[in-house]
């Protein structure tokens, strides 16, 4: 999670004439602390406690 808050994942989104550029996008803090949090309460299974 740092590092896709830090320097982003990659997204893609079609424009209108079809084309789909590709790039960086950063998570915000609060995305970052809300899926910080999420990860926190799963266990290795990726179940929540």
């Amino acid at each position: 999670m740092d590092y896709y808050h830090t320097n982003g994942l990659y997204t893609a989104a079609q424009e209108a004439d079809g084309a789909v550029p590709v790039s960086q996008t950063t998570l915000s803090d609060a995305q970052y602390d809300i899926a910080k949090d999420q990860l926190n309460k799963m266990d290795e299974n990726e179940f929540k406690h």
